[in-house]
């Protein structure tokens, strides 16, 4: 949503996914490391990023509530505008490669952010990921919120809020930052302004950055290590009542500016030697953990699901709220009981399907993804490599990409793109003709049958064929749609592979048949099948 005059406003969004929108970092498509999206230009008028939930402009009484934004490259960005409100808005699981920075609050005055959660909410960025960052935000609050699990990308900071410019009056109140690789608060002052007038209270600092971080401490105001500026190097701020629980070698708070030129103040801060000891003291309402079970994989139309939410019964009042919803589907799926975590669904056709189990305790909610594959009735399956685990392989690897990623003269690097998140395995080649995945070590399952190699992908490469090769078996080819905007199903037959012994001989997977290949593959699942007739 773009706001192109003032005065306009009074925005509800409500109840919204969003996710799987990736590729556009800091209005720079070049850092992406896709070939295809490389020089890539945003619309006329449209916000140069690629946002879950994007509001931009002179707004007023904005209100972004019960919303789920994951798999993206930004969770959401509000630029501008006055009295926002963002209520109940969870951003997790964003691993996106070079592009996955950190939801963002720029220039918003006037506003409130409560019961939001920030769960891994960005991945990896040539400069840097936080789990917000705030832009000179004026008379901003900040309350009941949590920042965790930032992950370990080999990007910058990696913290869980991140005051990256300006700003005049700022309060944290009642937030827990806990697991993240980097500080849990960070304020920044290399170029730009530091923010004033920061309050932060009431707060729990758990385990946060390591010692061998470069910044190795939960509260961390920047200094330039050669400039002295004082229009730069201004933070005041005050750092009262909150408890916290530190790594070997972390510390509370180190103010690396020019001291004579900040004033932060402390006051009535706790430690704690474990966790359960800080949360006893500081009970804050905890979100509700959410699993919905594993993957499924099942020829069964009917399915059982065993979904699981563990709550710590806060706030009293309120009544914990269970869902299962469906967010993407081959057709409808009925639940018995919906509002059950362990109920069973009725599938109308074979097909993928993505399930959400979402828990709200009428403040904090989460939500936590299942997927299902329903297969023809006539299919056995032998082994499944679904691709649904971020970052987890399941076996597989890359082979002789080419010279993948590039650099960005006077600004950065976008390094090669070779991961699985979203459940997609995401490979990038460039001018290679012997490029492949390979399973190495074989598949571990027996098949008196010679099976059937099914494969989901979108083929973005100018490869007209591929090839499977087993062992040292001769490869078989197979044709695929070139430079594909859509996903597409393979079928291999392997009765042509002499001598298969797939529980241990490897299996190969070749992007191209000896032809240079460029381009990106997007692989949604790999599968091993018997047809019965």
């Amino acid at each position: 949503m773009r706001f192109t005059e003032p005065g306009h406003g009074n925005l509800l969004i409500e109840d919204c996914v969003a996710h799987h929108i990736e590729g556009i970092y800091r209005e720079r498509s070049n850092m992406s490391g896709i070939p295809s999206w490389k020089d890539y230009k945003a619309p006329t008028g449209s916000i140069p990023r690629s946002g879950g939930i994007m509001v931009n402009g002179p707004s007023h009484d904005v209100t972004i509530r019960n919303s789920d934004s994951f798999q993206t490259s930004w969770g959401f960005v509000v630029s501008g505008g006055e009295r926002l409100t963002l209520d109940a808005v969870n951003v997790h699981d964003c691993y996106v490669f070079n592009t996955s920075c950190h939801p963002s609050l720029i220039g918003v005055r006037n506003s409130v952010m409560q019961n939001c959660v920030f769960d891994a909410s960005g991945y990896h960025a040539f400069a840097g990921t936080m789990g917000i960052m705030l832009g000179g935000p004026q008379n901003l609050t900040i309350q009941n919120c949590t920042f965790r699990n930032q992950p370990d990308s080999d990007s910058h900071d990696q913290g869980g809020l991140d005051f990256e410019a300006g700003g005049d009056g700022a309060l944290i109140d009642r937030c827990t930052f806990e697991n993240n690789t980097g500080p849990g608060i960070e304020v920044l002052g290399l170029t730009n302004p530091q923010p004033i007038n920061v309050e932060i209270r009431n707060s729990r600092f758990i385990k946060n950055c390591s010692e061998i971080h470069k910044f190795p401490t939960e509260i961390y105001v920047f200094g330039h290590p050669n400039v002295r500026d004082p229009k730069i190097e201004c933070s005041t701020g005050v750092i009262h009542n909150n408890g916290y629980v530190l790594k070997p070698g972390v510390l509370f708070f180190q103010n690396k500016s020019t001291k004579e030129l900040t004033d932060w103040n402390l006051w009535d801060n706790t430690e704690y030697q474990t966790v359960e000891a800080l949360k006893k003291a500081m009970p804050w309402n905890e979100p509700p953990v959410v699993d919905a079970g594993n993957d499924i994989s099942t020829v069964n139309p009917v399915v059982m699901l065993n979904g699981n939410i563990f709550d710590d019964s806060n706030p009293k009042s309120n009544k914990l709220n269970v869902k299962w919803e469906v967010l993407e589907g081959a057709g409808p799926v009925q639940f018995s009981d919906a509002s059950d975590a362990k109920t069973t669904a009725t599938f109308s056709k074979p097909g993928e399907y993505m399930l959400r189990l979402k828990a709200s305790d009428g403040e904090l909610w989460t939500s936590d993804i299942l997927y299902v594959a329903v297969l023809e009735t006539n299919t056995t399956l032998i082994k499944g490599w679904e691709f649904n685990g971020t970052l987890i392989k399941e076996g597989w690897t890359e082979a002789d990409l080419g010279e993948t990623g590039w650099v960005i003269e006077d600004y950065g690097e976008a390094k090669p793109v070779k991961y699985v998140a979203g459940g997609y395995y995401i490979v990038v080649v460039k001018d290679a003709r012997e490029a492949a995945l390979v399973l190495p070590d074989g598949v571990g399952a027996f098949s008196e049958k010679e099976p059937i190699l099914e494969v989901k992908m979108q083929n973005h490469t100018n490869a007209t064929q591929m090839q499977v090769g087993v062992g040292a078996s001769k490869s078989l080819s197979f044709d695929v749609v070139p430079n594909d905007k859509q996903m597409h199903v393979y079928r291999i037959d392997l009765s042509g592979i002499s001598r298969l012994k797939l529980t241990e001989e490897s299996i190969r997977l070749n992007v191209g048949s000896g032809e240079s290949v460029t381009g990106t593959m997007r692989i949604d699942y790999i599968r091993l099948l018997n047809e019965m007739y």
